[in-house]
């Protein structure tokens, strides 16, 4: 068996149409939302099923497999907010797509409940599926954040998380 890392749009959208020309069938495919390209492939290839993570389209051969992320989300928001002595808790995302905003939206309602006043600051480490892999973006990020006195953070950056966790180690910040 082969794995390979894709990172860029255009690189993974080649290899999605080389496998399903290659005879492959299903295409599994996770972190969809980074390729808006997708369902144009999806639509070229009627022929062929596509599973999908995270995402789903209203086309024939495809099954978008969606998982409400949110509720472990509150859970966490809940925590952190129960947690934080300074009342400003920092949010690190990817991107800024619906699956990573379902976690963003599910922790800030938890945080809330438990802390009515606490702020949240929200960034996002990139735009393009490069963000999922850009560790040294995501500990920028979270050094700023907890330049701005966030005692409290939570990562939904995929790999690039590890950047954060490093940033919240060095300070001694709760993730």
């Amino acid at each position: 068996t082969t794995r390979k890392i894709i990172t860029k749009q255009e690189s993974y959208t080649a290899s999605i149409i080389s496998a399903v020309e290659a005879g492959y069938d299903p295409i599994i495919s996770v972190y969809a939302t980074s390729t808006p390209q997708l369902s144009n492939v999806m639509k070229a290839y009627p022929g062929t099923r596509f599973v999908l993570y995270d995402i789903s389209f209203d086309i024939a051969n495809s099954l978008g497999i969606l998982f409400d992320s949110s509720h472990a989300a509150y859970i966490l928001g809940y925590l952190a907010g129960s947690k934080t002595e300074s009342g400003k808790v920092g949010f690190v995302g990817g991107i800024d797509n619906p699956s990573v905003e379902n976690f963003r939206c599910g922790f800030e309602l938890g945080l809330h409940d438990a802390s009515p006043n606490a702020a949240l600051y929200s960034e996002y480490v990139g735009t393009t599926s490069d963000a999922w892999l850009n560790n040294s973006k995501a500990e920028e990020i979270a050094e700023g954040l907890i330049e701005k006195g966030i005692d409290v953070l939570f990562p939904v950056a995929g790999f690039a998380s590890q950047g954060v966790y490093k940033a919240a180690s060095k300070n001694s910040i709760t993730t």
